[in-house]
């Protein structure tokens, strides 16, 4: 990770815009997940626990964090997140909570979490919007402070949509979060939530965060088959062709080879 863990977690537990991005957030993945009652789900972030999961009837429930950080009370493991210690195509929904535009390599990261995706499951990616009012925030102010959650890898939601689309997962749609200023005042958030909520359901690309839905769909191995009735059927209806006797094709022989010239 390219920022202390530490950090992000403040940033979320302590600041007010962190807080209320979280709330939309958790709000999004409350409404998603409802959708997908019994599925097998994992949680890749640095805050892992706090992220929703009690009330959603899931079969089973994984929230791990990075390899380097400190492990919670309800996180169910530590490790890298290139390298994640499932079996292939072993659960349904893979979500991850700003860990590209934080990780070394990216694209090892979502092909790992793309590995362990069944499917017909779904990957979403809830990442940090650079073409925005906080992106541009980031840009200016991240290059100052480095250790800083502004820090961050500017990544287009274009990107990674190629990424996704080379692993075999299809786009299924964006939600755009967060309609605000990079403001950390919580009377300016308060007055903003229903401008906010206004530009959330119009899903306007000006957000602070977006959540990226994919599904994995693998192309399998489609055999050929041969039509069998459709043969039988134009033997039938050919008509054969007249057999030449064979004193006839001698004779039409001999008088081609008297001709032929040697």
């Amino acid at each position: 990770m390219r920022v202390l863990a530490p950090q992000l977690r403040r940033w979320y537990s302590r600041s007010a815009l962190g807080h209320y991005t979280l709330l939309e957030e958790n709000a999004f993945l409350e409404e998603l997940l409802c959708e997908h009652r019994g599925a097998r789900v994992l949680y890749l972030s640095s805050i892992a626990d706090r992220l929703p999961g009690l009330s959603s009837p899931f079969r089973s429930l994984y929230r791990v964090c990075g390899a380097g950080e400190v492990k919670q009370a309800q996180v169910s493991t530590r490790c890298e997140f290139d390298a994640l210690p499932f079996e292939s195509e072993s659960l349904d929904i893979v979500v991850l909570h700003h860990v590209l535009e934080f990780a070394e390599v990216p694209q090892q990261v979502l092909k790992e979490a793309a590995r362990v995706t069944a499917s017909g499951g779904h990957v979403v990616v809830i990442s940090f919007n650079p073409l925005s009012a906080s992106g541009l925030w980031a840009t200016l102010w991240g290059g100052m402070h480095r250790n800083s959650v502004w820090c961050r890898r500017n990544l287009f939601l274009y990107r990674i949509r190629d990424w996704l689309a080379f692993l075999d997962c299809n786009d299924l749609g964006t939600r755009y979060l967060c309609h605000s200023l990079p403001l950390n005042h919580r009377g300016y958030l308060r007055l903003n939530q229903p401008i906010g909520a206004a530009m959330s359901k119009l899903n306007l690309p000006l957000s602070s965060v977006f959540a990226q839905v994919s599904r994995k769909e693998t192309q399998g191995m489609n055999l050929l088959k041969p039509d069998w009735k459709a043969m039988v059927l134009q033997r039938a209806l050919s008509v054969p062709k007249a057999v030449q006797p064979l004193r006839a094709r001698s004779v039409a022989s001999e008088s081609h080879s008297r001709y032929k010239i040697h």
